[in-house]
């Protein structure tokens, strides 16, 4: 399971000035500035992975908990993301990772 929606690294828009040199400047920006994000959320996920860890997002996390988990924050783009155990998180905690309501 990935918190990294598929749609969102479908296309790369890397190569559409190119492809459409009038493209304003402020549209690409914000084109490129979503894919980079999601493509570090999902770098960042692939390293928990290996670790055999979740990357959580900080809403997922109890507000009194994110204290204790400090040293395990991943913070991209100005968002925080835990990595953290499946044994670590609490079962409400856990359903909202699955069911992605973050």
């Amino acid at each position: 399971m990935s918190i990294v929606p598929v749609a969102k690294l479908k296309n790369d828009p890397q190569t559409l000035l190119y492809h459409f040199p009038s493209m304003h400047p402020v549209r690409y920006q914000k084109l490129i500035q979503e894919y980079t994000y999601w493509k570090h959320v999902e770098t960042a996920e692939k390293v928990a992975r290996l670790s055999g860890r979740l990357l959580v997002p900080r809403d997922c996390i109890h507000w009194q908990r994110k204290g204790k988990y400090a040293e395990q924050r991943v913070i991209i783009h100005k968002k925080a993301f835990f990595v953290l155990l499946e044994t670590e998180m609490t079962p409400t905690e856990l359903k909202k990772y699955r069911e992605g309501l973050f």
